[in-house]
């Protein structure tokens, strides 16, 4: 059994998760199947190092929040012209690219007014004609098999496992020992942080950021 499966669930773990695939992060529940699919940038020889963030915009301010990178390692620090595309592409609503060398920024919109940004490091023979559609391609594999998982606090995480255990309304109130106003503020911080509108879509993604061990 899979340990992080056991501290989520306790001795419920068996009834609750079906099956752990081990290339896929599969995990089975009562209520569906979530499936995290890992995205490999391998088989493209004209990159060389990809970056790409979630970002929104708050009050006039673009928050850049680190999403998927190739190869992994540290993130660094983000660069001074991505943090300008950023801020030149708020409230803007096409695609966007500027190509400085080998250096490749790029910006796409994405649902719920968020954004992604993506810094690239491009082999110098791809420069002279870049390869439009694998480098779509990979971006929309990124858009579409790894989930954004924004950092959280504490208190979040608390209610995210408890969510996942299926507790619900009154049960939360009393595990947490919250009054229900903290719960629908703290719910809502939640829809915000990951750019979700509804509660299924929530729940999709806490199991999505469960299955990468972001929260335990």
């Amino acid at each position: 059994m899979n340990n992080a499966l056991l501290r989520l669930f306790g001795s419920n773990a068996e009834a609750v998760a079906k099956s752990v695939s081990a290339t896929g992060a599969s995990i089975t529940t009562t209520g569906g199947k979530f499936t995290y699919v890992p995205v490999s940038a391998c088989r493209y020889s004209w990159l060389h190092v990809a970056r790409i963030y979630c970002c929104r915009t708050l009050g006039g301010k673009s928050e850049l929040q680190p999403w998927w990178r190739y190869p992994q390692a540290r993130w660094g620090r983000v660069s001074p012209q991505l943090r300008a595309l950023a801020r030149s592409q708020a409230g803007l609503h096409q695609e966007f690219h500027l190509l400085d060398g080998t250096h490749l920024f790029y910006a796409r919109l994405l649902r719920h007014n968020r954004r992604l940004i993506a810094e690239m490091e491009l082999q110098p023979s791809a420069v002279a004609k870049l390869p439009w559609s694998e480098i779509r391609a990979l971006l929309t594999r990124v858009i579409e098999l790894v989930p954004f998982i924004p950092p959280l606090e504490a208190e979040d995480r608390q209610l995210a496992r408890l969510l996942l255990q299926g507790r619900r309304g009154a049960q939360l109130a009393h595990l947490l020992q919250w009054p229900a106003s903290k719960i629908r503020s703290r719910m809502a911080r939640l829809c915000r942080l990951f750019g979700v509108q509804s509660y299924g879509e929530l729940v999709d993604c806490l199991w999505q950021a469960h299955q990468r061990k972001k929260f335990l």
